[in-house]
């Protein structure tokens, strides 16, 4: 819209006839002001250096407003009423204006209390990726072949967000006219490491510069990959709120990256990369100098690479002893306090597992052969390392974001380690953790919370672990995950189980006085010498399918299961 309006063509003309425009991008006002007034209004006059909305109205009249952006305003915020915001404009009554509010789904209720019409962008469904193959395919358009499987893949590709980077008209052009393997299209990762790496990477940049530029841009191809990666990375650090990055915020993560490489002290070089990195990867301009990934799977991508480039790096050099290892992988997370990563970053990294797993050169496949991470984490929850360094007033949630973020990345590379039915070890020493660890009582929950991020996404992280004779005493366990998992002897007195799934689950020996099982499930768990004394059993699922709200009924159908050594 404001594309034709600086035109002033006739698509502007037919659109908002001779009324006026007003654009704001929502990002770019005074949040403390919206905070304060808890409304648009004031930060939008702030804004427009404009006093009272009778100055607005004075000095354009009977306007249209575009406010870009309402999400990340919401997001940034955390705002939780934010649909009082719009309402407010229309009790604000501003003489004839109308308002175009652009937002990520979900930010916008439709049950807002005003006169409102919701336009939704989609992504091309099943009926438009046809008939874009038809264009395609038709002698009266393109007139190009096409690969049946990859036609039949195009047609079969679902409307998630796991699949968003397939249906839009550039990657369906790169997906028939890069001739892709259709073995790519059965790993996401694998699909964007060809798109990202060598399709758009690998382009032969020569055509498009001068002899100035003349292959400089593809000899440092391995740097403009690594910056996309940081600015994954640098959003991230916004706790996943920021989408975008400015054009200094870009300066100083490329400074930051190149002060340490000799090969890149020229300016012009250095300039050379900050004017191109874009062109290896699928960005979109603000319009300021700001850029944005088109589409957020794209960065969990980009961090996903990060963490595999970095953890690759430090598990490669021989030159370190286990010990040494180890502390540089607390180091590295270290850097992981805002936030949990997002479950597409954790597919993206089971996905890559899946193909490092036989590399010798990836750290999957040297944890598979050294085995480092039950002397990482027990390192981590026991040496006070996490607590140096780190904001007193938020380093608890800073501690349970490195430790969740740490847990999330082991457990989705050994989904190819593990063997078999066997269990998940995350420290060697549970003595030394249960007299040393203070924080795991706490925090258990919170690290072990999140999914897996199987092709099943039916489990936790908590899903077949070795917890036995841990003390997770009065532990908020409620509606974890413990399938599979190994819990013989663990201190669960007094802890909350209510919802838990406890299904092929050991509690063999396991302490569960006065615990709360109510609405958990204990299918096929092995409950012998358990000590279940005063632990509320209403609504649980019994080893024997049973279920029943009266506690008395449960107790009394457990004890007819006669198992052995149960204390109920």
């Amino acid at each position: 819209m404001n594309y034709h309006l600086q035109n002033n063509d006739d698509t502007a003309k037919n659109t908002f006839g001779d009324r006026q425009v007003i654009t704001i991008r929502l990002r770019d006002l005074d949040r403390d002001v919206i905070k304060s007034k808890q409304g648009l209004i004031d930060s939008i006059l702030k804004h427009m250096k404009l006093e009272t909305c009778d100055d607005m109205e004075e000095r354009f009249s009977k306007a249209v407003m575009i406010l870009d952006g309402f999400d990340e305003l919401c997001m940034i915020e955390n705002i939780e009423n934010y649909n009082e915001l719009i309402e407010e404009l229309a009790e604000i009554e501003l003489d004839g204006y109308q308002y175009i509010i652009t937002s990520r789904p979900h930010y916008i209720k439709k049950e807002i209390d005003s006169s409102c019409e919701f336009i939704t962008l989609q992504h091309f469904d099943k009926d438009k990726r046809t008939e874009w193959i038809g264009h395609y395919t038709s002698p009266e358009f393109c007139n190009q072949p096409l690969n049946d499987e990859i036609k039949k893949y195009i047609v079969s590709i679902s409307d998630d967000t796991d699949s968003a980077i397939c249906d839009t008209p550039m990657t369906l052009y790169m997906l028939v006219a890069k001739d892709i393997s259709i073995d790519l299209t059965k790993n996401s990762w694998k699909l964007y490491h060809h798109i990202f790496y060598n399709e758009l990477l690998e382009t032969d940049y020569n055509k498009m510069f001068g002899r100035k530029y003349k292959h400089k841009i593809h000899r440092y191809k391995e740097i403009f990959y690594k910056v996309t990666e940081e600015i994954a990375y640098q959003m991230y650090l916004s706790n996943n709120n920021q989408f975008y990055v400015s054009s200094g915020e870009l300066r100083e993560i490329i400074k930051k990256l190149l002060d340490n490489d000799t090969r890149l002290t020229n300016k012009r070089i250095n300039y050379l990369i900050e004017q191109c990195y874009a062109l290896c990867n699928y960005w979109k301009e603000t319009g300021d100098g700001a850029v944005e990934f088109y589409h957020n799977n794209i960065r969990d991508f980009f961090l996903c690479e990060k963490i595999y480039r970095e953890l690759n790096a430090i598990y490669a050099d021989y030159k370190l002893s286990p010990n040494d290892k180890i502390g540089k992988i607390i180091e590295f997370f270290k850097q992981f306090t805002k936030a949990p990563l997002q479950d597409m970053v954790c597919k993206f990294i089971l996905l890559r597992a899946e193909k490092d797993v036989n590399d010798k050169n990836s750290f999957v496949y040297k944890e598979k052969e050294q085995r480092l991470l039950p002397y990482l984490f027990e390192e981590m929850l026991t040496n006070g390392t996490l607590y140096n360094n780190l904001n007193e007033k938020q380093y608890i949630q800073a501690i349970i974001n490195i430790l969740s973020c740490t847990a999330q990345v082991y457990r989705h590379i050994y989904e190819y380690i593990l063997i078999k039915d066997g269990y998940m070890r995350w420290w060697n020493s549970v003595d030394n953790i249960n007299e040393k660890s203070d924080i795991i009582t706490y925090c258990f929950r919170y690290i072990f919370k999140h999914h897996l991020m199987n092709i099943y996404h039916k489990e936790c992280i908590s899903s077949r672990i070795d917890i036995h004779f841990l003390n997770l005493f009065e532990s908020n366990l409620e509606n974890m995950n413990f399938r599979g998992a190994n819990l013989s002897g663990a201190n669960l007195n007094g802890a909350n189980l209510s919802g838990t799934s406890l299904i092929d689950a050991s509690l063999i020996d396991a302490h569960l006085n006065g615990a709360n099982l109510s609405g958990a499930s204990l299918i096929r768990t092995c409950l012998v010498n358990a000590d279940l004394i005063g632990a509320d059993l209403r609504n649980a699922n019994l080893p024997n399918s049973f279920t029943s709200y009266s506690q008395d009924e449960q107790v009394w159908h457990l004890k007819n299961l006669n198992i052995v050594g149960l204390k109920i």
